[in-house]
């Protein structure tokens, strides 16, 4: 019989990994969708664009949403010390390396992308709240 700590540890993982899936899928789609629609992405500005639709519009980084939620909802559901102890250190790595591409987006797309930066949260979505004059 399952305990009621390891039922709420199951029941977190799951939310956690369905949420993170939600994430990974929609960020994949939203590029994928934006490629179809004559979006390039490349590694020189001339050919690249700016990703702002789908998951982007929420937040700029959906991907990395997803695998933050994911892997912890994994450890979780395997009852896993090293996959929980691999996630304490992995995403503190994923924050430096957002940093970095934070910098290089800014570098490739200047204007545009402080725009999008702007009025797109980094990590976490939220809602917009409409200011009235």
């Amino acid at each position: 019989m399952i305990g009621p700590w390891r039922l709420i540890e199951l029941t977190i993982g799951y939310i956690l990994t369905v949420l993170g899936t939600i994430f990974l899928t929609w960020g994949t789609l939203s590029i994928g969708i934006s490629r179809a629609e004559g979006g390039e992405i490349d590694k020189s500005s001339e050919k690249s664009s700016l990703i702002t639709k789908g998951a982007y519009a929420l937040c700029r980084h959906p991907i990395t949403l997803g695998f933050i939620f994911a892997i912890p909802g994994i450890a979780l559901i395997f009852d896993s010390t090293t996959l929980i102890l691999a996630t304490i250190i992995y995403i503190p790595k994923m924050f430096l390396l957002l940093i970095y591409e934070e910098r290089e987006l800014l570098r490739r797309f200047g204007k545009d992308y402080e725009e999008y930066r702007t009025s797109v949260p980094f990590l976490i979505p939220r809602k917009k709240l409409n200011k009235k004059p």
